[in-house]
């Protein structure tokens, strides 16, 4: 399935920004012909461009738009248009006070950087309805028009203005009915907190910073409100144009729950910007940047994702700015389309020469040229792309997946608990180190969430699942019943939906699943460890011990050291048709590895994986007739790969089943 049949084939495109050049004719000019030699087919435009779409109220100024969007079409190059809601013009920001942010203190955001708009002002609504149809009006029939890009990586800060106040009142006692059930849910008779009526309730801040059920909420309300002002926004477009795609970029986690914000888009996109060359080899990022690539096309697991930002170069706001080597440009571009990206874009097509973004990384610098390092090696991205256009449209299928909870991830960042010199409890280290166990042995993975279809999966791994919704323990239960395989981990079940520990009878809700009871948690100062005997073997425990009573499950692991030496580590239960590990531990990564080595054996297909060195990655993307494989070498030294199949090389170097360092080739598997 390919995004829009108006430009089937990869897309490769920036961020462009003419109405910061509308002074420099022969630039604009230029633009055309240096993305046509760069094999660029499509430009995001507009994002940010308000003040000059409307330089006063109720003034519009298209026919700047009119011609780059002409012009760009003209030359086979194709638009993305943003809607410019992401930051206000100054007269808007003077005129309408209401519409900045309010900090805790009461004091109203100045004009000013950008997202400064409070979600639940109305006049703000209403400006950005009629720009967007307005924009819609003009342009969504336009035949070099490709989609919408809506806004510019929202966000959930706070705003303490009298209206989001009131807003957040509505929302808890549209949820929670009486005042009564709010204060017992929230367990308000701690420190007195029990409130008379929902008008008492104010969001948190420094006061109320350890009520952490107040916290939980309030963060789920900046989500509802986020997520209904860009339903919003995709209102107004629609109501125009139906048939044209929107899409938003999503960044990592970013405190949104993109699980819910994703089912009110067409197409997932996001902006990856990982810190290369930070450390000795490229296994940490590259695990990150292949982790979140995995979990945005997991949104959408029937679509090609996009990557609508990522830089060419080096970026400006990362602690260290480090320039790409050679060869880590293009590994790190066909690194999204192995994980199922039908986009290679960045931000952004020309450095500014001015303001917060003037030494961020771009295609073209503020040499003006096309005789640049940079230029050179994004034109030969272009190249691949064009020796790629058959992958286009395939999708990964995997067979294990990780089950991500946003309400569990943010109830450990508040919970006083485990180890508070973790912000979130080390969660999404233990994810990642979940996920880079799979990634070092090729196997495929997507992430589910909560409301998910469990059945299409024969493994599903749950890290950390501390809050266990309404009907989440029978989701689970049944999916083992039927023969799935679930993975538990220390930390799991401790929470219900509103933050409440589970209680007498209820508590240890995993425990008939697991057949285990884990009744204590160790938290172990950084430098400490433990260690499990497993396998025949003894691996490193960091972080967590907790400690668990066997009560019919077969013990696979036991801990070496402590007053819990003998104790069960890691058990086995069969249930049903299917079977549930429990992992009471924090293993270093080698444990992972083992663990998952010895439960995925026999389950997984064998054609699925393909054993390679350190830090050589193979992912697959599949059509209905043929099979890609995307071979990555990570590693600042050549590195040789062993296959079992025959394949026909799409792009990349691999004479002698050799990739050089930083690496990457496409292969088709061609049947014997």
């Amino acid at each position: 399935m390919v995004i829009n049949e108006k430009l089937k084939g990869f897309w490769h495109g920036c961020d462009y920004n003419p109405d910061q050049w509308l002074d420099y004719h022969e630039v604009l000019e230029k633009d055309v012909e240096l993305m046509k030699k760069s094999g660029c087919n499509v430009m995001s435009v507009g994002i940010f461009a308000w003040a000059k779409l409307e330089p006063e109220e109720g003034v519009f100024d298209f026919g700047w738009l009119d011609k780059i969007i002409d012009r760009l079409y003209e030359n086979g190059i194709y638009t993305i248009l943003a809607t410019p809601s992401g930051a206000m013009p100054s007269w808007m920001a003077e005129k309408y006070p209401e519409i900045r942010r309010v900090q805790e203190d009461g004091i109203r955001n100045r004009f000013g950087n950008r997202h400064n708009n409070c979600y639940s002002s109305p006049v703000y609504r209403e400006k950005v309805r009629i720009i967007n149809t307005k924009l819609a009006e003009r342009y969504s029939k336009h035949p070099g028009f490709l989609m919408w890009h809506v806004s510019n990586e929202y966000n959930v800060e706070d705003c303490h203005c009298p209206l989001c106040c009131e807003n957040f009142r509505k929302w808890l006692e549209n949820k929670y009915e009486t005042i009564d059930n709010l204060n017992k849910k929230w367990w308000n008779g701690f420190w007195s907190h029990t409130y008379k009526s929902f008008e008492q309730i104010s969001p948190p801040g420094q006061h109320g910073e350890k009520c952490n059920p107040l916290k939980l909420e309030w963060h789920r309300f900046k989500n509802h409100m986020m997520k209904d002002f860009v339903e919003a926004e995709i209102d107004a477009l629609k109501k125009v144009n139906p048939d044209v795609l929107v899409t938003t970029n999503f960044m990592q986690f970013f405190e949104i729950d993109y699980s819910k914000v994703s089912k009110s888009i067409d197409v997932i996109s996001w902006d990856n910007y990982p810190k290369w060359h930070s450390a000795d080899n490229e296994f940490a990022s590259a695990t990150e940047t292949a982790m979140f690539h995995t979990m945005f096309k997991s949104f959408k697991k029937d679509k090609p994702f996009m990557m609508m930002e990522s830089s060419p170069s080096a970026t400006n706001w990362q602690g260290v700015s480090r320039l790409r080597r050679p060869g880590m440009h293009k590994l790190a571009s066909l690194q999204a389309l192995a994980h199922g990206s039908d986009t290679i874009q960045y931000f952004q097509w020309r450095k500014s020469r001015g303001q917060s973004e003037q030494f961020h990384g771009a295609v073209v610098g503020h040499d003006n040229s096309d005789d640049t390092r940079v230029f050179r090696e994004v034109s030969e991205v272009g190249r691949n792309l064009k020796k790629l256009e058959e992958v286009a449209g395939s999708l990964p299928e995997n067979e294990v997946a990780l089950l991500f909870d946003y309400d569990s991830f943010w109830s450990l960042r508040i919970a006083y608990a485990y180890r508070n010199i973790e912000k979130d409890k080390g969660y999404a280290d233990i994810l990642l180190k979940n996920y880079g166990a799979l990634w070092q042995m090729n196997v495929g993975c997507d992430f589910v969430f909560g409301n998910d279809d469990f059945s299409k999966y024969k493994v599903i791994i749950a890290p950390m699942l501390f809050m266990l919704k309404k009907g989440m323990k029978e989701k689970i239960e049944n999916y083992v019943e039927n023969g799935g395989i679930f993975v538990s981990t220390f930390a799991s079940g401790v929470v219900d939906e509103y933050g409440l520990t589970f209680f007498d009878k209820d508590c240890y809700p995993l425990r008939k699943l697991l057949a285990v009871k884990a009744e204590e948690t160790d938290s172990l100062y950084d430098g400490q460890h433990n260690s499990v005997k497993m396998f025949g073997e003894t691996y490193q425990s960091e972080r967590y011990c907790e400690l668990a009573y066997n009560e019919g499950a077969t013990v696979l692991g036991e801990y070496c050291e402590d007053f819990y030496s003998g104790m069960p580590a890691v058990t086995v239960n069969n249930f049903g048709k299917g079977k549930a590990y429990y992992i009471a531990t924090d293993f270093a990564l080698d444990g992972y590895i083992k663990l998952y080595e010895e439960i995925l054996k026999g389950v997984v297909s064998e054609d699925k994986v393909i054993n390679t060195p350190e830090n050589v990655s193979v992912t697959m993307r599949y059509s209905a007739d043929n099979c890609y494989v995307f071979v990555m070498n990570f590693n600042n030294e050549s590195k040789k790969v062993e296959l079992s199949f025959e394949y026909e090389v799409l792009c990349g170097e691999f004479e002698e089943k050799t990739l050089k360092p930083y690496e990457i080739t496409v292969l088709k598997i061609v049947d014997n």
